[in-house]
């Protein structure tokens, strides 16, 4: 008797076809085991948030014949009303820059010793005091100032009361040398959700 060791063509394709079937079902139920699903929701608010400053830039005037090696002067104060004239909450409200414009000795020595946000709801935040207009232009160039230490939600509403950013200076005339001279500081503000 002599074995017949050849497989037909349709021997062999039934075979590929088994194992096929065979590797699909396994590959599927592997799948099944270590896929998961999830959804994420998002909401979008539309509106807006228009911030309104007055006024945009203060001056801080250098007294003619107070320079050299003076007493220093007088701290002077000035206020810069901030509020929300848009829809949407701001929820996050930053000194993001400070533009400085003046003779470099009164930006150096113009020592900021006042510095606080009166929030519309009552609470008074500390800023950063000791140190000049040219150090806390180039601190806010590094990283924006939060007025509110990230404890308020909403910092400013739509429509509602302003918040008031205060902020003082003496000259300190061991630096200054210029006899009677104004520096001009302009605030940027960031707000957001």
């Amino acid at each position: 008797m002599s074995e017949n060791n050849t497989m037909t063509r349709r021997k062999l394709l039934g075979g590929m076809a088994l194992v096929g079937a065979a590797s699909a079902s396994a590959g599927a139920g592997t799948y099944a085991y270590i896929s998961d699903s999830g959804e994420a929701k998002f909401s979008f608010q539309a509106g807006s948030i228009v911030l309104k400053i007055s006024p945009e830039t203060v001056g801080f005037t250098s007294d003619a014949g107070t320079s050299g090696n003076q007493d220093d002067g007088d701290e002077m104060t000035k206020e810069i009303q901030l509020s929300n004239r848009g829809t949407l909450d701001a929820d996050v409200l930053e000194l993001s820059s400070l533009g400085l414009s003046g003779p470099q000795d009164l930006r150096e020595g113009a020592m900021v010793t006042t510095f606080e946000f009166d929030a519309p709801k009552g609470s008074k935040f500390d800023l950063p005091t000791g140190q000049s207009l040219a150090q806390l232009q180039s601190s806010i160039e590094n990283s924006p100032i939060a007025l509110d230490n990230g404890e308020m939600e909403p910092v400013l509403e739509p429509m509602g009361d302003a918040g008031t950013l205060t902020i003082g200076i003496t000259y300190d005339y061991e630096v200054v040398t210029t006899n009677g001279g104004m520096l001009e500081v302009d605030f940027g503000f960031t707000a957001s959700q």
